[in-house]
């Protein structure tokens, strides 16, 4: 698609609707997918991964949580429903101990 100067924009996590179950892909396999994707492709082709909510509730994306660094090591996880959660990142003189 980038080749022909299209933006792959969404990829969605397909809803159980009768009738679509040859799509589904537990969500777990779709963060693989798109870390995949991630990690072998150029931003450019990289594609916003989220569900469509029903009942005309929009798009939320699914992404890794938000990170921000709170001290030398440590890092606060925010997912998206808003619960913090802290990290402690281990140095490479700790993990010999």
């Amino acid at each position: 698609m980038v080749e022909n100067k299209v933006k792959p924009y969404y990829l969605f996590q397909s809803d159980p609707v009768q009738g679509l179950g040859h799509f589904l892909v537990p969500l777990s396999r779709g963060l693989e997918i798109t870390r995949n994707l991630y990690d072998n492709m150029s931003g450019l082709a990289m594609p916003l991964y989220c569900f469509n909510v029903p009942d005309g509730g929009g798009h939320i994306l699914i992404s890794y949580p938000y990170i921000k660094k709170v001290g030398e090591h440590d890092f606060e996880l925010t997912n998206f429903e808003g619960k913090v959660t802290v990290y402690h990142e281990a140095r490479f003189d700790e993990m010999d101990k």
